[in-house]
């Protein structure tokens, strides 16, 4: 998750405003998924294919870009913080928030999806079932929406020997190359066919596994911690920014005509005898493509237009965690008791969208933002830090750092 202080300390609103707007699309969209279809953790009796359909455009850009965001903070922190303290930041700000909400905040989500599926199990049968240890949906214990924490935590620690490999003069200088490289719009729009390559392989052996959504999302963190803030990759992404906005509408309407809403793409190539690998590859192509697109233009967008903070800002910024990590529990034991409710789909909509935003809301408020331990548990910047709870872990970390360092530089 971006730290939101330190895109202020850099004056990267435009980042901050990116974030609160992705998020705030999740929330919207998590509502709305109630209502599109039945494949849903939970579902509306009647539903309506076209909310699903709109879905899919914002399914499609939201979370590489959050990758990117999530990036660029671990290459700011770096910057100004210590291995040490970066460690102890990862700790509090994901680890922390990732396990609470496993134990607390995830396990009534599963409840209630359990019983929309008619599990009479009594709660606190249900809750006891955690010390059982079985990976949902055998059990009752999953990461389920917090997967994004668990994959930030894997990318920030594991990329740590690339950053202090790249952090002296020599190694600026190469990263500056290579942006300078990336900055070409010839090389930066159809980047992320390379980008992806490794996870168009990993389709073939892992497919619906971790394994290929971390190789999908890996490069976009990457980007964003190496290059996405190199000042003539922002101006590329500026620059070219209505470029991209043509070429997303241009693929995503390719992408409604003949993928997401009809299965014609896949008749014209069985038509034309096209072998399925070269099939699977142009449709993967063309999806990568699409979400590049629309991540150049909203980020080129974001840096011509919200380049700037106000009170707004800095409040949604502290306040948009908790609302990541409590929401989809939140919409689903709402939607739970909402669904049989004789109304129609937008007036259901508009009560389960108006009901989350203040649930959290007053949540937050009265609760989260006013307890130093509930701040640990769920990723509230607070002024406690390792070193006072636990004087000798935050010693050893401080013993093991300056190894870890001489032998990434020495490799």
């Amino acid at each position: 998750m971006a730290d939101s202080s330190i895109f202020i300390i850099r004056r990267l609103y435009y980042l901050d405003w990116l974030r609160v707007l992705a998020f705030a699309i999740l929330i919207i969209a998590n509502c709305a998924e109630v209502f599109g279809s039945d494949k849903w953790w939970i579902a509306n009796p009647e539903t309506n294919e076209n909310i699903a359909h709109v879905l899919i455009f914002f399914r499609q850009w939201r979370m590489p870009l959050l990758f990117i965001i999530s990036g660029v903070a671990v290459s700011v922190m770096l910057e100004r913080k210590s291995i040490t303290a970066f460690i102890e930041d990862r700790f509090w700000r994901i680890l922390v928030p990732l396990i609470s909400g496993m134990l607390l905040v995830v396990p009534p989500m599963i409840f209630y999806i359990w019983r929309a599926q008619g599990n009479t199990i009594a709660f606190q049968d249900f809750y006891l079932g955690l010390l059982d240890l079985k990976w949902f949906p055998d059990g009752n214990l999953h990461w389920l929406h917090l997967w994004y924490l668990a994959f930030v935590l894997i990318f920030s620690i594991g990329i740590l020997p690339v950053v202090m490999y790249f952090k002296n003069e020599k190694g600026k200088l190469v990263i500056d190359k290579l942006a300078q490289t990336l900055s070409r719009p010839t090389v930066l729009f159809p980047l992320v066919l390379f980008f992806h390559l490794p996870f168009y392989a990993a389709q073939n052996y892992f497919t619906g596994d971790n394994v290929s959504s971390l190789l999908k999302y890996f490069p976009f963190f990457l980007f964003g911690c190496f290059f996405f803030t190199n000042i003539r990759v922002q101006n590329t992404f500026m620059n070219k920014r209505k470029s991209a906005l043509f070429a997303g509408i241009l693929t995503s309407v390719t992408l409604y005509m003949f993928i997401w809403t009809t299965d014609r793409f896949s008749a014209i190539m069985t038509s034309l005898s096209i072998p399925d690998f070269i099939f699977q590859t142009c449709k993967l192509a063309l999806l990568s493509l699409n979400q590049w697109f629309w991540v150049i233009t909203f980020s080129g967008f974001a840096l011509r237009y919200l380049n700037f903070g106000n009170n707004f800002l800095s409040y949604a910024n502290r306040a948009i965690y908790p609302f990541y990590i409590f929401q989809q529990p939140v919409i689903i034991i709402i939607a739970y008791y909402l669904i049989p409710v004789d109304a129609s789909i937008v007036l259901k909509f508009i009560m389960l969208l108006t009901a989350t935003f203040l649930i959290i809301l007053i949540t937050y408020e009265l609760l989260l933002k006013r307890f130093s331990f509930l701040k640990l548990m769920f990723g509230i910047r607070t002024e406690i830090h390792l070193k006072k709870l636990f004087p000798r872990a935050k010693k050893l970390i401080g013993q093991l750092a300056p190894y870890f360092v001489r032998s990434v530089r020495s490799s």
